[in-house]
């Protein structure tokens, strides 16, 4: 069921609202506010300069990492890379793909650990071209700690088996910023933690999605997609997932099934005009205020009151 309560509900004069809970509603006059249209150039620009560098990428070689430290210098080209054994990555540079990347991400791998840790004052950056990026396995049987802030990831492909997964009981990720031209997942129970920025463009959307462990994230879910559903967090139970952050979709559509959600939720729409068996707590996002919200964003007691 949804409730709300102990709060005020803001609705255009022309407008009403229903529900559950032991709220205030407050009708709002004109001039009523507008759905803010944030600018997405940082993203764009790091999005095309990883294009440039997948068109620039001409190898046909299929790097494996097994059972070995491996240190990331420069633009390391390749067609396909993956991991597995005890590895570790180190390094300041760039992992580029033709097809896909693989980070502990096939399916039936045994018992094994990976741990991506960059230099300090260094970068790693995953970009996928055609294939996907997959980040742990269903199984739950690879341990893999990422070290960010200063890790991005990136893939161009399309659809959901071009798109980026991150899966895995055993996944735990202490932040990066991971974009996307097409699907993000976040499934079967891997924890995304720290300040990151999950962002799609064009028809993209993003997953966030609990089973019988819990999924998290800590960061925000950003879409300036036009995809009927642009950001969808559901589970079969809201214990088993949790965001925290900010969750902005504009112009698409957001779809929140038996989903936890503290902090901010800005969504142009949401499926059937209906938030369904969700648990929205408001959490001031303000010290974690991602690109392209400067002006949209402030912390001020009370701010609504006027209304």
């Amino acid at each position: 069921s949804n409730t709300v309560l102990n709060g005020k509900v803001y609705v255009p004069d022309t407008k009403d609202v229903t529900g559950a809970g032991t709220y205030v509603k407050k009708k709002m006059p004109p001039p009523y506010l507008t759905m803010p249209s944030i600018t997405t150039t940082a993203y764009d620009n790091i999005m095309s300069d990883n294009d440039t560098l997948l068109s620039q990428n001409t190898s046909t070689v299929d790097k494996v990492v097994a059972n070995e430290t491996f240190t990331v210098s420069g633009v390391m080209d390749y067609r396909t890379f993956s991991t597995s054994g005890d590895t570790t990555i180190v390094g300041n540079g760039i992992i580029s793909t033709l097809s896909y990347l693989r980070l502990h991400g096939q399916n039936g791998l045994p018992a094994s650990t990976l741990t991506i840790t960059p230099d300090p004052g260094g970068t790693i950056q995953f970009i996928s071209g055609g294939g996907d990026l997959v980040i742990g396995t269903d199984s739950n049987n690879t341990a893999i700690t990422i070290n960010g802030p200063a890790c991005t990831f990136y893939v161009r492909g399309a659809g959901m088996t071009g798109g980026m997964r991150i899966r895995g009981s055993q996944v735990q990720i202490l932040d990066g910023n991971f974009l996307a031209r097409n699907s993000i997942v976040v499934s079967n129970g891997a924890d995304v933690t720290g300040k990151g920025n999950f962002f799609v463009v064009n028809t993209g959307q993003i997953y966030v999605l609990g089973d019988s462990n819990l999924t998290s994230v800590n960061g925000n879910l950003l879409s300036s997609s036009t995809a009927s559903i642009a950001i969808q967090i559901s589970s079969p139970e809201k214990a088993n997932i949790q965001v925290t952050g900010l969750v902005y979709a504009n112009p698409g559509m957001c779809k929140f099934i038996k989903a936890t959600i503290k902090g901010s939720v800005v969504c142009n729409l949401f499926m059937g005009n209906v938030i369904n068996s969700a648990d929205i707590t408001y959490q001031d996002v303000s010290s974690n205020i991602p690109p392209g919200f400067e002006g949209y964003v402030s912390k001020k007691d009370k701010s609504w009151d006027g209304y």
